[in-house]
């Protein structure tokens, strides 16, 4: 029985956004670094933003002209520096080059899924275009899901530091009674509920609850026997998403197999999304990791 174009169309996408960039992209931080290869990734939104000019609702590429020439600038600056100073890298230039490479080719992944996915979800009519079977689509639920998404992402700690010098304990209308109407809540809670409506317009509410089911069914304890490589684990000290107490019986269970782990605590009152945003404070530890 031939193959469906669909599942022809699901295995390009899987390779090209999540196999290969991943593959690329490793390859890029071993032979160049975090930072280059971190700025070059980086572009992702410029370079999905030009190649969706095209699509409905694309910015008009003439409103790009000098954030493109700022981003070609900074990554041109980062480069010569790279390429021109051995601080602590003794790989030679070729090496550094491939790196480059690596890291452009990544980012050409990435952006081709990304924007063929986001056209095969328009064109696809099992998606219908958010329209749910001909109801109405679930906005209320999905905003409320992704406030939730939000708060959890972040830290208690983080949000006061974010928050609460922009707006305190401050009514959303300063000038209504609270006590009068329901409507008037926090300023806050307006700002993260504006916020996850935004979000929503562009989510899938199929797509989430499907990611959320196959975390919860994800499970690779009955193949820790098979398993030979070794492990690096970067939890976040306030990461309330993946608490640090869960990483740690999953090292007691891959150390209790003979596998060799290692372990470092990135201290942040960032939640969750620190293990993105302020990754660079474990760079010596993943570059120690990848070298050896």
């Amino acid at each position: 029985m031939a193959a469906h174009p669909q599942n022809h169309k699901v295995i390009y996408a899987a390779l090209a956004g999540n196999l290969l960039y991943y593959l690329l992209l490793t390859a890029a931080v071993h032979l160049v670094g975090i930072a280059p290869a971190s700025l070059i990734v980086g572009v992702l939104p410029v370079t999905v933003t030009l190649m969706g000019r095209g699509d409905h609702g694309a910015v008009p590429l003439s409103r790009l002209g000098w954030p493109l020439a700022m981003v070609m600038a900074g990554i041109a600056c980062i480069n010569i520096d790279v390429f021109t100073h051995d601080a602590g890298n003794s790989l030679p230039l070729a090496s550094r080059l491939i790196g480059v490479l690596c890291a452009t080719c990544a980012l050409a992944c990435w952006t081709w899924y990304s924007v063929d996915n986001a056209r095969y979800l328009k064109r696809n009519p099992h998606f219908n275009s958010g329209e749910y079977y001909g109801q109405q689509e679930p906005e209320r639920g999905l905003t409320e899901s992704l406030k939730l998404i939000t708060l959890h992402a972040l830290h208690r700690d983080n949000m006061q530091r974010l928050f609460h010098a922009k707006y305190g304990a401050r009514w959303t209308n300063p000038d209504v009674d609270p006590s009068t109407t329901l409507e008037n809540g926090f300023a806050i809670d307006h700002a993260l509920e504006e916020t996850a409506r935004e979000r929503s317009k562009t989510a899938d509410a199929n797509s989430l609850i499907r990611l959320v089911k196959a975390v919860q069914l994800f499970s690779v304890r009955d193949r820790i026997p098979q398993m030979k490589a070794r492990f690096l684990f970067l939890p976040v000290s306030t990461d309330l998403l993946m608490d640090p107490a869960y990483v740690a019986r999953g090292v007691k269970e891959l150390e209790a197999a003979g596998l060799k782990v290692e372990t470092h605590l990135i201290e942040s009152d960032g939640g969750h999304l620190a293990g993105l945003g302020e990754i660079a404070k474990a760079a010596d530890v993943i570059r120690r990791f990848l070298q050896t």
